[in-house]
C-alpha cells in the first residue's frame, strides 16, 4: 500500500496540472479486503467515493478530486 501511495504522490508531484487521481480496482474479494484494511489511509489522498466519481463521469463531468472506484 505504501508503494501505491508513493506512486500516486509522484504522479501528482511530476504533473502539477493533475486535478485528481482515480484508483480503479477490480471488485475482487482481495481488493475489497485491502480497501477495508487500508481505506482510512487511502481516503486521506483519495476522498471521493466510487459512486460520486462514477456519477460525475456518467454525467460528463470531471470528478471533484480523487477517489477509489471498484468495478
Amino acid at each position: 500500500m505504501q508503494a501505491l501511495q508513493r506512486r500516486i504522490a509522484l504522479k501528482r508531484r511530476d504533473d502539477p496540472e493533475i486535478t485528481g487521481v482515480i484508483l480503479l480496482l477490480a471488485a475482487t474479494r482481495h481488493n475489497r479486503a485491502l480497501i477495508k484494511e487500508y481505506g482510512p489511509a487511502l481516503r486521506a489522498d483519495l476522498p471521493q467515493t466510487g459512486e460520486s466519481v462514477l456519477g460525475a463521469l456518467a454525467g460528463g463531468r470531471n470528478p471533484a478530486g480523487s477517489g477509489i472506484v471498484l468495478v
